[in-house]
């Protein structure tokens, strides 16, 4: 069986967007050893005279290799970099609130948390109109939601309904439409 360095290039390259630079150095050394042995094997039946493709091969795997390990290393620094900015977030204490334009909330700071009485995975399993609103107004709220999105990085105000301490109380909330790429979200500080 013969093992192509243009393959096993693609498969370390895809491994550099999941794995840490450290595996994927592992996986691109083992990787490795197939590759010089099917293009150096005297069962390979490679001729001398194509010794500097062979070399040209291993090289270019190797510059690839290197870049695939500098993906991964790029990739860990800016996941660290967004955990450090969640954490920054968290230790605001103002009630902030990340949610997409579905409704979907994303984030919760320690101060919302606090005065929502929940938990960060409880709070990013609900949805922001099931969180904010009732039932006899929920279709206007829903409007008002998505209507803040079209403002285009405006500040606007809602109305929400914030159940605190057991008892619902109506909060003024000042809303940020964020667009990054295509994505659309909304951060409420309330």
């Amino acid at each position: 069986m013969r093992v192509t360095p243009s393959l096993t290039l693609i498969v370390v390259a895809v491994l550099s967007l999941v794995l840490s630079r450290k595996e994927v150095a592992i996986w691109a050394t083992i990787f490795l050893i197939p590759i010089i042995w099917s293009l150096t094997s005297p069962l390979s039946g490679q001729t001398p005279e194509k010794e500097p493709v062979i070399a040209l091969r291993l090289i270019t795997y190797a510059i690839g290799s290197g870049m695939a390990v500098a993906i991964s290393s790029f990739k860990e620094y800016w996941e660290n970099q967004f955990v450090n900015l969640l954490k920054i977030f968290d230790h605001i204490p103002v009630p902030l609130l990340v949610s997409d334009i579905d409704g979907a909330i994303l984030f919760a700071n320690r101060a919302a948390c606090k005065i929502l009485q929940t938990s960060l995975p409880e709070i990013t399993s609900t949805m922001y109109f099931s969180l904010f609103s009732d039932q006899t107004n929920r279709g206007r709220q829903i409007e008002h939601y998505l209507s803040v999105f079209a403002s285009a990085n405006e500040i606007e105000t809602l109305d929400l309904l914030v159940h605190s301490d057991g008892k619902p109380e109506r909060r003024s909330a000042r809303c940020f439409p964020v667009k990054i790429g295509t994505a659309s979200y909304l951060i409420t500080q309330f």
